[in-house]
Parts: structure tokens; sequence; C-alpha cells
């Protein structure tokens, strides 16, 4: 995980779903009306927003352990990437 932005940006956007789901949940039960679109569209937009900052931490997960596999490989072979120039 060598993306800081990117990490940074994924586990807030998680966070930011977490909070918009609860406050979505405190005003459905505050809510005297009992209209019921306003408290789902925080839900919603909270849903949304973890969707898509785990998609990003997931995203980075893979390259972080394409990255690590690819170094493994050349060790346990002993080889490496590039053969050496002999002149």
């Amino acid at each position: 995980m060598e993306n800081k932005k990117a990490i940074t940006v994924g586990v807030c956007l998680v966070l930011f779903g977490v909070a918009a789901i609860l406050l979505g949940a405190y005003i459905n039960q505050t809510d005297v009306s009992q209209t019921g679109s306003n408290w789902l569209s925080y839900a919603c937009v909270g849903a949304a927003a973890m969707a898509i900052g785990i998609a990003i931490l997931l995203k980075e997960k893979d390259k972080a352990d394409e990255a690590d596999e690819g170094h493994s490989a050349r060790a346990r072979n002993g080889k490496r990437k590039s053969p050496r120039k002999v002149y």
C-alpha cells in the first residue's frame, strides 16, 4: 500500500458513509412527521460513499499484493528481472 493519498481518501469515504448512515438513523428516530425521504437519502449517500471507499481500498490492496508477489517470485527464482549486460 504505497499510495497514501488513495488510502486516506478511501478511509475518509468509509468513515463519512458510516456517519451519514448514523445521521439518517438519528433523523429517522427524531422525525415527528415521518416523511421518510430525508433519512433515506442520508442512508443512500452513506452507503454509496462506503462502497466507493471500500473499492478504493481493495484496489490499493490488490496493487500491493501484486507488487509483493513479483518481488517474492524473483527472489525465489534467484533471477534478475533483466539480464546483465556483458561488455
